[in-house]
């Protein structure tokens, strides 16, 4: 069936994610090639193209496909109305809201 659905941005959470490599990893060398690697415009650009997440490199938002970039969470017009995630809160009330969720999970 064919429907008339549209991506609703307003009110849209986002979160910052890092690369960290632990003190005395494995191959670290070749972790740090991963990530810069990863990180490159090119390499960001084709991860955007081919899943709906805002590349971590701007440069790769120029590479983009003009409508590919519209569609994406950080397009500017689809960041207008979002939140940051409030990571103090979560830290000091999750485990609660967690078991408060579980319970009612459970009726």
């Amino acid at each position: 069936e064919k429907q008339r659905l549209a991506m609703v941005w307003s009110g849209g959470v986002y979160d910052f994610d890092f690369w960290a490599l632990p003190v005395g990893v494995w191959k670290k060398q070749l972790a740090e090639e991963f990530i810069r690697f990863a990180s490159q415009p090119e390499q960001q650009k084709a991860f955007a193209e081919n899943i709906a997440y805002g590349p971590a490199n701007r440069k790769a938002v120029g590479l983009l496909d003009p409508q590919v970039a519209a569609n994406l969470p950080t397009a500017p017009q689809n960041m207008q109305n979002a939140v940051g995630m409030n990571v103090a809160f979560w830290a000091e009330h999750g485990e609660a809201l967690e078991q408060r969720f579980q319970n009612w999970a459970k009726r």
